[in-house]
């Protein structure tokens, strides 16, 4: 693992822990699907607002996120961190992410 990958990892695991109510966390972690009715492939990514400012578009929460819509939706069903965490690993060594 070189650095770039590791912090992938742990953003990964972090939103992870947030949508699975694993950690203490003031972020609201909101879907696609509950901010409309369309039936569209990006019903289930977590939602990310749209950055006012570069800043906060290189900030943790964003890319986070990003990173996190990236994972193949069977992955982020997996509530065992465990298995998880191997999955995404998988992913990041393979280049996936």
């Amino acid at each position: 693992f070189n650095l770039d990958q590791t912090i992938t990892m742990e953003k990964a695991k972090y939103l992870q822990k947030i949508k699975n109510g694993l950690t203490k966390s003031n972020i609201k972690l909101s879907l696609n699907c509950e901010v409309h009715d369309y039936n569209t492939r990006s019903a289930f990514n977590v939602r990310n607002k749209r950055p006012r400012t570069n800043r906060n578009r290189h900030g943790i929460l964003y890319s986070a996120i990003e990173i996190y819509n990236d994972i193949p939706k069977e992955i982020r069903g997996i509530r065992d961190m465990k298995k998880f965490k191997k999955e995404t690993r998988d992913l990041v060594m393979n280049g996936q992410l």
